[in-house]
């Protein structure tokens, strides 16, 4: 079984390398402790070691992205976990409100 830190630093290269997908497409993405969290608990639930935790960002983060930017031009992208729920929302609005 992984330490804690361990399931941490593989969410961590999981959600790197779909960082890197995405800025090929040219789409910039954020992802707020919130996600990690969610995922390093959803992982651990499961009690599979690490090999759910691709799956688990495949499911639920690249569903709320593909949700997302479906018929919209979104280059800024940031994801939070909040109210049971991956949401995803325009960084560049996000910060625009600020």
């Amino acid at each position: 079984s992984f330490a804690d830190k361990d399931y941490k630093k593989i969410i961590s290269l999981e959600l790197n390398k779909l960082k890197f997908k995405l800025k090929n497409k040219n789409i910039s993405i954020n992802f707020n402790k919130s996600v990690k969290d969610k995922i390093f608990d959803l992982s651990k639930l499961e009690n599979l070691g690490a090999r759910p935790v691709r799956r688990i960002i495949q499911n639920e983060i690249e569903t709320c992205i593909a949700k997302f930017i479906l018929g919209q031009d979104k280059t800024a992208i940031s994801i939070s976990y909040k109210h049971n729920k991956f949401t995803c929302y325009d960084s560049r609005q996000a910060k625009n409100k600020q």
